[in-house]
Formats: structure tokens, C-alpha cells, sequence
């Protein structure tokens, strides 16, 4: 348990890199995103789609499954990682929480989410879900969240006789509804054509009628030249006048107090599991199928706790946190 003393805690400041920023940005398909992502220094690409080919200077991940995305978490609590990375990137962020569903359906042996009784399994869901993405921040690490766009006919405040075509991330309420409290920013990035059919695209940071988006940087442009560099400098005028006009102190990079994993020795890994196996067999004999149908879900085989190698002694230690849940 960690030490907590109220007495040494120190007054949060703002930083002016975009490192600590978590934002979700959206667009209609091909429009940028992925190119605009590849900017970002020591950014590690987690790609739920194959949206980079073509795209130079990237280093991607695929996340095929919610076991790889649980192993690139473990994988980046390591001091060499956290030197080396500085930022992640999820695209696309709806595709993940369909794999957090279908991972909680696999160890609940069901076909759909709502076969789990009481709704539990979308508590389930939203639990392993958030945690996840807190996990990342807790790090120290940006967090850049790419998703398509959405549209659809809304009735402003409830009048039938106006409703106007509003464009939204294209992400289920569950999810969006945990996106939207973690993200600094939410901005939506804009096509204009001239009559030459020239188009200019334009990041929007602040909510319309017609476009979600938001802020927490009150002096954020509204709208922004869709660009790395310019996302950047707007960031960095907006907090500047933050520190100017409220008084709010402004830092070059947050301090951040991580914790880093270190991988233990093998046989220790090994001796747990085997302590856990023989405690839930013993509260009940029924744990053991579920216990075994854990393992098939994150190894994508059958095995035996005995069976499993050295060489995937991360997803073993994903299995033990599992077996301690239970």
C-alpha cells in the first residue's frame, strides 16, 4: 500500500507538453488521424486496424486481442520502456473496449454481454475497461485516442421542429461515457472545400450544436489548423494565458511519480500460481474448469498452470491478477 502524507502534498501545476495530455480525436474515415498521430515523438502505436500502411516513422503494435493490449501495459511498466516511450496511441479506441468485451464474455463463458446475469457484465466491462486506460496515465504517459465519426439528426433542447445533423466520435455511450471524463481535450477535425474543390482541415476544439468537442483548457482556439505542430503551439498559448490571466502555475513537464515493474524470477511466478490454483480449488472444485478456461482464453490453447513456458511468463503474471480477482 502506498504511503500517503496530506501534509507533503504539493499544489498541481499545469505542464506545457503535450507528454501528460489525453485527448480523443476524431474524424470521417481517411481524412488524417493516423498521419497527424505519427508526429508525436516516442509514441508507441497500438492499432486495433491495419490504418498504417504507407504511413513513415510509426512504431506499431497490432492488438489483436484484450490479452495483447493487457501484455503491452505490463510490457511498458518497465524502467526501459517508460524511458523510451512517451506517449500511446490507441486506434482505434471503440475496437478496444469490443475486445474488452469479448474477453469478459470468454472468461464468463457466454456469447453476448448481457447474457451475464444482474448486468453484471457491463460492470465488468467498464471496470477492466477504465482501469486500463487510468493504468496508462498513472504512468506518466500521454494518451491519444483515435476514433471514426458519427452522424446523426439531434433535436436541439428537445425541439422536434429543429433538428440539425450533429457529428459525434463514433463510440457506444458505455465507453464514451469513460473516454469523456479521462480526455483533456475531445476535438473533431474539419473539411472545408473551396470551389476548386481544395480542402482545408480544421481541428474543432469547443462544443457546437452540429459538433461534439470539448476542452479543459478554457483559452484553447476553438478552432485549430489540423496539425501536429499547430495542436501544439495552440496548447502552448492557451495554457500560457491560463498562468497570465488566472494565475495558474505553469510548468515545462509535470513531475510524475510512476510505478515500475521489475520481472521477478520465473520460479516465483510459478510458486504463486500454484498457491492460488490450490486455495480456489479448494474454496471450490468448480474453479478449476474456470481457472482452465482463463488460461485458453489468454494463451488461445489449452493448458495446465505446469505447462505454461518462461517465454510467456508476462501473460502468466496477467493470469495470477485474474486468479487473484477471483
Amino acid at each position: 500500500m502506498a504511503v500517503i502524507n496530506i501534509m507533503n502534498i504539493k499544489p498541481t501545476t499545469i505542464s506545457r507538453s503535450i507528454r501528460d495530455k489525453f485527448i480523443l480525436l476524431y474524424s470521417l474515415p481517411k481524412i488524417g488521424k493516423t498521419s497527424w498521430a505519427a508526429n508525436i515523438p516516442n509514441n508507441l502505436f497500438c492499432a486495433t486496424e491495419v490504418g498504417y500502411h504507407g504511413i513513415n516513422g510509426i512504431t506499431a503494435v497490432d492488438i489483436q486481442s484484450w490479452s495483447d493490449w493487457k501484455l503491452v501495459l505490463m510490457q511498458l511498466e518497465r524502467p526501459e520502456a517508460l524511458e523510451h516511450y512517451k506517449t500511446v496511441t490507441i486506434d482505434t479506441i471503440s475496437i478496444l473496449y469490443d475486445l474488452c468485451v469479448k474477453y469478459i464474455c470468454d472468461q464468463n463463458n457466454v456469447d453476448t454481454i448481457g447474457d451475464i446475469p444482474y448486468g453484471k457484465g457491463y460492470a465488468l466491462v467498464s471496470q477492466e475497461f477504465a482501469s486500463s486506460l487510468r493504468k496508462v496515465t498513472q504512468m506518466g504517459l500521454g494518451l491519444i485516442m483515435l476514433a471514426h465519426a458519427n452522424i446523426q439528426y439531434v433535436a436541439l433542447d428537445g425541439d422536434e421542429d429543429k433538428v440539425v445533423e450533429q457529428v459525434s466520435p463514433k463510440i457506444d455511450k458505455r465507453p464514451f461515457d469513460i473516454v469523456n471524463q479521462l480526455a483533456d481535450i475531445i476535438a473533431y477535425i474539419k473539411m472545408d472545400f473551396d470551389k476548386d474543390n481544395n480542402v482545408t482541415r480544421t481541428l474543432i476544439t469547443r462544443r457546437t450544436p452540429y459538433i461534439v468537442a470539448g476542452s479543459r483548457f478554457k483559452y484553447l482556439a476553438p478552432e485549430i489548423p489540423f496539425g501536429y505542430d499547430e495542436l501544439v503551439n495552440a496548447l502552448l498559448e492557451a495554457i500560457d494565458l491560463q498562468g497570465k490571466n488566472d494565475g495558474a502555475k505553469i510548468v515545462d513537464e509535470t513531475e510524475h511519480h510512476s510505478i515500475v515493474t521489475n520481472r521477478r524470477p520465473f520460479s516465483e511466478t510459478i510458486a504463486e500460481a500454484q498457491i492460488l490454483w490450490q486455495k480456489l480449488v479448494s474454496d471450490s472444485p468448480e474453479n478449476a474448469e474456470i481457472i482452465l478456461s482463463k488460461v485458453k482464453t489468454l494463451f488461445g490453447k489449452e493448458m495446465r498452470l505446469s505447462e505454461i513456458p518462461e517465454s510467456q511468463q508476462d501473460l502468466f503474471e496477467i493470469l495470477i491478477e485474474d486468479l487473484k480477482k477471483m
